[in-house]
């Protein structure tokens, strides 16, 4: 487990050492930043996924023309329906698959496998999670076994797999409250998913297999995924007359073991935000007694960097619209300081981005909706002075040099706590694994706009609370954090 901050060269580690061993798996979250890998390092070889794919189910005269173009690295992304993800394959339930499996080959190779065998001649392959996971939770006999496997930005890996394990049934009729509220464990609701009156509401068997298929992924990713009680989230619409019921992962722990730890000799997990080994390794399943965990310094000069710690405004929730005010004036006057420059404002929601923007009244400001994100991020790089306010700008942005000199976090970035999840983990006394998280989005956030060492941003924690929170987490900053905060003396 590497801690290395931004700049340190996380890619480059996973080179040396995947050239050093021979082979690797390097797994990122995003599509940019996988192709990033494959850009840098030529002998690098991406493994997408299916959706960038045609089935070939029956047709030998379109797996013959696809097969030369997929083995020369080249995709083209087309229809869900016509796509690999949408294949008759990945909708029947095991004991039907195998037919099906059996039936395809007669036309020539899978596309899929296709992929994945050209990838397998390079030293390196490159995936983003979902399509790595998505496969070795498929056909995991698909891959083979390597080395190395570096996942980087690691720290995001227990809420990617959260989200890709997260199942959900519909049924199409109504299902009155009580025949469902004593279902407790994940053998009592695939006992009663599976029930004749839940089967008999799907029209044809193409359905009915796919909705099996589910409930046999769902048992056998297991109780240890999912907990017992398991979280299951239901919503009666008595409008569709439709009962959906989704059912998220408590730990993830033991399915990062299965579907991405098992193939390779060495895992190395590298984050600029782990901020201590033992919830660290706790909350992605990695045995603390078998993990190194390596923590790389900062060579970005700490006064090119500045965290400010404000102080005298509380910004939790009950208080909010009490001093939100106040807030406006401290960001007005940091605007002030920072006259022609862009500067990037977090918010905890959409809602509060766009309060702030009303109160600040600045042509400057820049807001948006998840809908316009991508036009209003481009109108922000294309104005010299604007400041952008958002919720989603934490991670997964570069913003060096003149695109970012100021850079203010206006409350602590919790999650929320009334989701399935979090509720569950307070429940259990994770207050640790909640700080944690806490604790990673401002490390997240204080990177966007310092990107080398020759760069520098201000940064501003408004909220009164960092100053406390900071103080309970130091045994787990990491130096190139605490060499920069600083309390603010300004207005």
């Amino acid at each position: 487990m590497i801690s290395a901050p931004v700049g340190s060269g996380k890619s480059w580690m996973c080179k040396i050492i995947s050239d050093y061993l021979g082979d690797s798996y390097v797994l990122t979250p995003r599509i940019a930043l996988q192709r990033q890998y494959a850009d840098t390092f030529k002998d690098a070889r991406k493994l997408i996924g299916r959706k960038w794919l045609p089935c070939s189910w029956k047709d030998s005269e379109l797996n013959a023309y696809v097969t030369p173009i997929i083995e020369q690295g080249k995709f083209f992304k087309i229809e869900e329906r016509a796509s690999c993800s949408g294949a008759i394959c990945t909708k029947k339930p095991a004991a039907k698959r195998k037919k099906v499996l059996e039936e395809c080959a007669k036309y020539g190779p899978c596309p899929y496998q296709t992929l994945i065998d050209t990838a397998s001649l390079a030293p390196m392959i490159v995936a983003n999670y979902h399509s790595f996971v998505a496969q070795t939770k498929f056909r995991p006999e698909q891959f083979g076994h390597r080395k190395l496997l570096c996942i980087d930005e690691g720290h995001t890996l227990a809420g990617a797999l959260r989200g890709m394990l997260t199942v959900g049934f519909t049924i199409c009729r109504m299902v009155a409250p009580k025949e469902v509220e004593h279902l407790k464990t994940l053998q009592h609701w695939v006992h009663w998913l599976g029930r004749s009156e839940q089967l008999a509401t799907f029209d044809t068997e193409e359905a009915r297999d796919a909705y099996n298929a589910r409930i046999e992924q769902f048992e056998q990713t297991g109780e240890g995924v999912y907990g017992s009680p398991v979280i299951a989230i239901t919503n009666h619409d008595p409008e569709k007359e439709q009962f959906k019921v989704s059912f998220v992962p408590y730990n993830v722990g033991g399915a990062a073991q299965k579907l991405v730890y098992q193939f390779a000799d060495v895992v190395i997990a590298l984050s600029g935000t782990w901020h201590g080994k033992q919830i660290s390794c706790q909350e992605i399943g990695l045995d603390p007694s078998l993990t190194h965990y390596i923590e790389v310094p900062s060579d970005f000069p700490a006064e090119n960097r500045p965290v400010y710690c404000h102080q005298g405004i509380d910004l939790s929730h009950k208080n909010w619209e009490t001093n939100l005010p106040a807030l406006c004036n401290k960001i007005q006057t940091i605007m002030q300081k920072h006259k022609g420059v862009r500067g990037l404002v977090h918010a905890s929601s959409y809602n509060k981005a766009w309060q702030i923007a009303k109160e600040l009244k600045s042509r400057r400001v820049i807001v948006h909706t998840a809908e316009d994100f991508q036009d209003k991020f481009q109108e922000f790089l294309d104005t010299p002075d604007a400041v952008l306010i958002s919720p989603s700008c934490y991670e997964g942005i570069s913003l060096d040099d003149d695109k970012c000199r100021f850079n203010i976090l206006t409350t602590l970035p919790y999650p929320s706590a009334a989701e399935g999840y979090f509720q569950r983990l307070l429940a259990n006394g994770g207050w640790n694994l909640y700080n944690t998280i806490c604790m990673r989005q401002i490390g997240q956030a204080l990177g966007r706009g310092v990107r080398h060492n020759q760069d520098y941003c201000e940064n501003h924690l408004i909220d009164e609370r960092f100053m406390p929170f900071l103080k309970k987490m130091v045994k787990v900053l990491p130096g190139w954090f605490k060499e920069a905060l600083k309390v603010y003396e300004g207005e």
